[in-house]
């Protein structure tokens, strides 16, 4: 097994990311971490184990204020973890076909992500969405201020942009969640009308934090990566 690491740069810093492979995939898998102190190494039990067992390949970003990449996360926002992404896509990845891997914040950065790169396939861990108006705001206390309005995620406008997605769609949910309303996998579920394909799946016993749950977890962490790479194989033959 190999890690190259990297750096692209973006604005005034650096954007961490590495390339987990034995061999090349025509796919790209790009794993996008949580908020708060999270980062791309929170991935690596599912990364390796898609590897080892499976020989699939992976990317992984640090974003700005997390991990190997530095900055100031408070002066980062949603819609510069867009363009951060977009950044390292657009110079450093070579396959056109994207599979996403994201968790929490950024299925929002994901969804947006769509509008711009050919996503085949987005697996949404305990996804939480976002009113459009806090999208450039700073990761500050006027964003807190915002998102902390009661039910403001149903104002959300991801719901009306995955009915323009047409691909696969995997949302993974925790049982234990006391973060991510059930209303909000519903309505994304309900939503991707235009998708290809869509699953649910719900981690008996897994709380919000399930990236944690399945490092600690082996049996888990294998059934769930086993599903991923049936499902990467079927799709990476179609294209």
């Amino acid at each position: 097994m190999r890690i190259r690491k990297f750096s692209v740069e973006f604005e005034w810093e650096n954007i961490s990311w590495d390339f987990l492979w034995e061999k090349w995939n025509d796919t790209a898998l790009l794993f996008l971490h949580w908020a708060g102190n999270w980062n791309k190494q929170r991935f690596l039990p599912l990364r390796k184990w898609l590897l080892e067992e499976h020989n699939i390949a992976s990317y992984a970003i640090d974003f700005i204020g997390h991990g190997e990449t530095w900055g100031n996360l408070l002066g980062s926002s949603l819609d510069q973890r867009t363009q951060q992404v977009l950044k390292v896509v657009e110079e450093e990845i070579e396959e056109k076909n994207i599979v996403l891997v994201v968790a929490s914040m950024s299925w929002y950065t994901a969804v947006k992500l769509t509008q711009h790169l050919n996503i085949v396939w987005m697996i949404l861990m305990v996804p939480w969405v976002y009113l459009p108006e806090v999208y450039s705001v700073p990761f500050w206390k006027e964003f807190s201020n915002i998102i902390r309005q009661k039910d403001s995620w149903k104002k959300s406008d991801a719901f009306e942009i995955i009915k323009k997605y047409t691909w696969e769609l995997l949302i993974i949910s925790a049982e234990h969640d006391d973060v991510i309303p059930k209303e909000i996998i519903t309505g994304l579920m309900d939503g991707a009308v235009g998708a290809n394909k869509k699953e649910h799946i719900e981690i008996s016993g897994a709380p919000h934090k399930i990236a944690v749950y399945f490092g600690e977890n082996e049996n888990e962490c294998k059934n769930i990566t086993q599903r991923i790479a049936n499902m990467y194989e079927n799709i990476s033959k179609t294209l």
